[in-house]
């Protein structure tokens, strides 16, 4: 929470910053005095990214191999870990004790159960190794020396290893470290086991190597649970707030942007017409009208700042920083749930706050689209470049057009200023209701009271703060404003048609009006006028979801305090069901997915027969479903193959043979004392470090990691010479220059690898040096190992990490490179078939909506829970694959290209659409919810309105399984790379208000418009015509990437 609460008001003062930079001016008066500014020490603590918590964490990470290599020096611990000490801090480190409770008692158990199985394979491995030794050496001779057989048997047990854990570190991400781990133990017990003459030597070896691992996760374990404590509820609250805060932040920009489109223009045109000549005026004839369309085609100076343009792209940074909260929050989630914690919220509660939170962020998702909507009206009305700064020289058309344009330009600026006092009424409650439930739930501490004497000359209304934010009454009070922004819905629209010269009876709005008023739909002005309207429908609807949601979330978190779960803390345990959970989603790896038809019905009795379409269930075009117990063991048996033909035991292999293709040198006689002298063991380990799945990642990472190593070699200079090796002086350096290795984990994420193979490194050059003055020269050297000063080890450790880490990198480009342009190419294929999967069940959703069949959503067998499922889970995975897209993308940029130049530009404008698409499908989808019908409906006289419409809308079907046709023929060609079809036309929209006038004109007359569904009819409107045109732009994309299948010839005269 401390984190997040530092972030909110860092986010708000660059804001205000910002605002002044824009907007101050030396004749503004002064600002109120508000809270002093930080001093220049703490801003700079605060660009260095040292502000609290961060030392505090720095600290925590470098304690556990601090511990280590100081306890080391104690002749006890020395005599019990000998020559094996280094890799007690080495495994601290691994340990992570820095990780919040959740993960790190996950990786702690993952890292356990991975050494003790390696310790496991690792005896097995020598018996067999000491086995093979006996076997073929010649009575007489010692078991001692080369023995080829021993050797050989490594080796293969190695490769093994080496390939199984891989492949497994490749299907399961979250095993990463563990895999790790369990490769370090394997790759030293099977370098130094060829050495082993008899089994005890072997056992004794083994139990040294898994008491020093052991040691070092305690060490991990003490300290994360002893110094500074974190839980997973911590970040997680602190997010929640974040999230809050990033609601409150697109609420805001949105409300400057609205402000900006309204005045901007207005402004620099009345200043702009002061200096021009009146000469000038009379030639281009302009008819003076009303101030609202009083605006000028001309820009400011380019020295001027662009006031729109800065304004879209803080809606874009709010919007996108909105989005990435729930993305971050939707995996860290169920980390917090799984935890014993001693706190307030449970898991259903963390889980329903959650819930509440994301139904309040989708329709304010939906409101930063207002600017691509304005964008598509600039586009079409020919004014874009009064939105675009860099379009402010575009050559000049005729005058009558120029004004033509202005007068479009004014009318939408008549839009804003209508949308504006109804959005400043309600964004105004809404920012106290947000900060209601953060002071409720409390995610931020409550407001310091001033004491202050009571005067005689207070307002006694001022006194009473029961409906102030955090207190029992808000709730009253904010639904109160609620309800005037409904009402008022009627007097903005009369405003606007007002406005634009449209004559309304004083009944209009009212469903026993006798005069029906209709736009000419036919007319362009009478369309234009049209798509105002749904603007407005489409900005007042979205705005009065999102403040009900908020109003829900008010409630729950009053709930909250009522029922007592907010006065006290208590011991919270994770259920039985929840840990089987636990285990399911680390090693089994659930798809994200609706489930088949097995996981979506139940027994209970329904008063109608459910069927499931084909999408709840999956197909193997070359088997059919098997029909008896034969052709069930049949279809495990052919996991095997499938298993071996797997990208994973693709990845696995290389790994094993590019450790093989280091530790040849340690199974070969000439060359093995070479391997063991020069602790070539740990070219090996990076190979585990470093594997990567594509070539990209792979070059950026071999930087990173060089680097690393580099700056590890130097640092471990300067902490040895700089005390002149006494330890307790190189004990201190150590500590501090781990502290700044772990900066980088909290402060650059991208770059995490640098930092740890910076601790890493730097630990096994001084953690050995240590250890030579602790056990003396000779111990040291018992191992086969010379000991060499720290000036001739420490480039030694350079290169053969660094030979290790480009091994690695071989491997990964040979025999033939795993390409990010093919991975991306990939996985802009797989988001196309999930949209085409999630509109479908869009579809499905709102047509189950409109026919009235979806049943009781509380219902787990009812078509609208299952729906709502499917939805919810596809949602989640477009989120997460749409995510890996912008990783993969800046990777590509790291990939070396031989030929033509990849086309980087097509596929990231393939991703913001594909991001925009699926928010504009979950719209669809959320604005469908108004169509079901509720008692207020029926109280208020809407449900005949409601029901006609429904029947109309289900005979118009306002979503087409077209769109699902067309994005999985994208996704088709771009997976095989073949092209489109011949002659694949282009979408046009909907035109579903045309077709619904063509049925019955009544339904959409302006007597409706205060109407809830009429309002999400709009808004489905506009999403339809934004779908359809990211779609056309998608299929434009792919065309280009693909290209169609067209053999037509044409002949073109020449002048010859």
């Amino acid at each position: 929470m401390a984190a997040a609460k530092d972030e909110e008001s860092t986010s708000s003062e660059d804001s205000r910053s910002t605002h002044q930079g824009q907007f101050g001016s030396s004749s503004s008066p002064p600002r109120p005095a508000g809270p002093p500014r930080p001093s220049k020490v703490k801003a700079l603590l605060h660009k260095a990214g040292l502000d609290m918590p961060t030392p505090l964490l720095m600290i925590k990470a470098a304690v556990p191999p601090t511990i280590a290599l100081a306890m080391y020096q104690s002749n006890a611990v020395s005599r019990e870990y000998a020559t094996q000490g280094y890799l007690v801090a080495i495994t601290s480190v691994l340990g992570f004790a820095i990780l919040p409770r959740a993960k790190f008692v996950q990786n702690l158990l993952l890292n356990l159960l991975a050494v003790c199985v390696a310790s496991s394979m690792a005896l097995l491995s020598l018996w067999s190794s000491v086995k093979a030794r006996q076997h073929t050496t010649p009575a007489g001779h010692p078991p001692t020396g080369y023995n080829s057989s021993a050797s050989a048997v490594c080796a293969i047990w190695l490769f093994f290893q080496i390939f199984l854990v891989n492949s497994l570190r490749s299907k399961l991400p979250q095993l990463i470290f563990a895999a790790i781990i369990y490769a370090i133990f394997a790759n030293i017990a099977l370098s130094y086991g060829v050495q082993f003459p008899t089994t005890a030597a072997a056992e004794n070896f083994v139990k040294n190597l898994l008491k020093a691992f052991l040691t070092g996760f305690s060490l991990a374990t003490g300290t994360h649970f002893v110094v500074f404590p974190v839980t997973m509820r911590k970040p997680v609250f602190g997010q929640m707030a974040g999230l809050l805060g990033a609601m409150r932040g697109v609420i805001k920009a949105q409300s400057a942007y609205m402000q900006a489109f309204e005045d901007e223009r207005v402004s620099s045109h009345e200043e702009r017409s002061s200096s021009e000549s009146s000469s000038e005026k009379a030639s281009v004839g302009i008819h003076k009208k009303s101030s609202i369309f009083n605006t000028s085609r001309r820009s400011k100076a380019k020295t001027e700042p662009h006031v729109l343009a800065m304004r879209e792209e803080a809606i874009k940074a709010a919007v996108s920083g909105l989005h990435t909260l729930l993305g971050k929050l939707q995996g860290d989630i169920p980390f917090a749930k799984r935890e014993m914690v001693y706190g307030k919220f449970n898991s259903e509660d963390i889980r329903d706050t959650m819930t509440k939170m994301r139904l309040c962020a989708l329709p304010l998702l939906g409101l930063g689209s207002v600017i691509d909507l304005l964008r598509r009206a600039a586009r079409f009305g020919g004014w874009e470049d009064m939105l675009d700064a860099s379009k402010n020289d575009a050559p000049a058309t005729t005058e009558q057009e120029k004004q033509d344009h202005d007068h479009i330009f004014g009318e939408w600026q008549a839009v804003m200023r209508t949308l504006r006092k109804p959005f400043a009424l309600i964004t105004d409650a809404m920012d106290e209701a947000l900060e209601h439930v953060l002071l409720t739930l409390e995610f931020k501490p409550p407001p310091k009271q001033a004491k202050k004497a009571p005067s005689a000359t207070d307002d006694p209304e001022r006194q009473d703060d029961s409906t102030a934010p955090g207190q029992p009454g808000f709730g009253s009070k904010f639904e109160h404003k609620i309800q005037t922004f409904y009402e008022s819905r009627s007097l903005t629209l009369r405003t606007w048609c007002e406005q634009q010269g449209i004559d309304l009876p004083q009944d209009s709005f009212d469903v026993e009006a006798t005069e029906n008023v209709l736009l000419n739909v036919s007319s362009q002005s009478g369309r234009r006028h049209r798509g105002q309207i749904y603007t407005i429908l489409y900005g007042e609807y979205l705005l009065y979801a999102s403040a009900k949601a908020m109003l829900d979330m008010v409630k729950y978190a009053d709930s909250k305090v009522a029922d007592g779960t907010m006065k006290k803390k208590r011991l919270i345990t994770p259920g039985a069901k929840r840990l089987i959970k636990w285990f399911r989603d680390v090693f089994l790896r659930p798809e994200l997915s609706g489930g088949g038809e097995s996981d979506l019905t139940g027994s209970q009795q329904q008063p109608f027969q459910v069927d499931f379409g084909e999408g709840y269930t999956t197909h193997d075009p070359e088997h059919l479903a098997p029909r008896n117990t034969f052709e069930r063991i049949g279809n495990v048996a052919r996991m095997i193959p499938n298993v071996f033909r797997s990208e994973h035991c693709t990845h696995g292999f290389r790994a094993a043979c590019a450790t093989l293709s280091i530790g040849i040198v340690c199974y070969l006689k000439d060359t093995q004392h070479f391997f063991i002298a020069q602790r070539m063991v740990w070219a090996q380990i990076m190979v585990a470090f470093s594997m990567q799945r594509t070539a990209g990642q792979s070059v950026f990472q071999f930087v990173l990691r060089t680097a690393g190593t580099f700056f590890a070699m130097v640092a471990s200079y300067v902490i040895w010479y700089i005390v002149d090796g006494h330890r307790a002086g190189v004990i201190v350096f150590e500590f501090l220059w781990l502290a700044c290795c772990f900066w980088v984990l909290f402060n650059k994420p991208r770059y995490a690898i640098m930092g740890i193979l910076a601790a890493i490194t730097s630990i096994l050059i001084i953690g050995y040096e240590l250890q030579v003055q602790t056990i003396g020269v000779k111990i040291s050297t018992s191992n086969g190992q010379p000991a060499y000063p720290l000036y001739e080890l420490a480039p030694y450790r350079l290169a053969t990490v660094v030979g290790g880490i480009f091994v690695a990198y071989f491997w990964t480009v040979f025999p033939y490179p795993i390409s990010e342009h093919t991975e991306f190419r990939r996985d802009v294929s797989s988001a196309l078939h999930l949209l085409a999967r999630y509109y479908t069940i869009v579809h499905e959703t709102v047509k189950s909506r409109s026919n009235g069949t979806e049943g009781d959503p509380a219902s787990k067998t009812s078509p609208a829970y299952i729906l709502e499922k499917a939805r919810h889970n596809t949602f989640i995975r477009s989120q997460i694959l749409l995510t890996q897209l912008r990783d993969v993308s800046s990777f590509s940029r790291w990939q070396v290209d031989f030929g033509g130049r990849f086309p980087a530009e097509i596929y990231n404008e393939m991703t913001d659409r594909l991001e925009r698409t699926m928010r504009v499908m979950s719209l669809i989808g959320y604005a469908s919810t108004s169509f079901r019908q509720t008692h207020t409906d029926a109280e208020n006289g809407n449900a005949e309105w409601l029901d006609s419409f429904k029947k109309l809308l289900k005979e118009v079907d306002p979503t087409s399984h077209a769109i699902s046709m067309r994005l999985q023929v994208l996704s088709g060609c771009l997976q095989e790379g073949r092209p489109l079809p011949p002659y694949i036309p282009r979408f046009e929209p909907f035109h579903l208000a045309q077709r619904i006038y063509a049925i019955d004109k009544d339904v959409l007359s302006f007597k409706h418009l205060a109407e809830p569904g009429y309002a999400a009819f709009a808004v489905m409107q506009i999403a339809s015509k934004v779908l359809v045109e990211e779609l056309n732009g998608l299929t434009q994309n792919v065309r280009d990437l693909c290209g169609e299948m067209d053999f037509s010839v044409k002949l073109t005269e020449t002048s010859a």
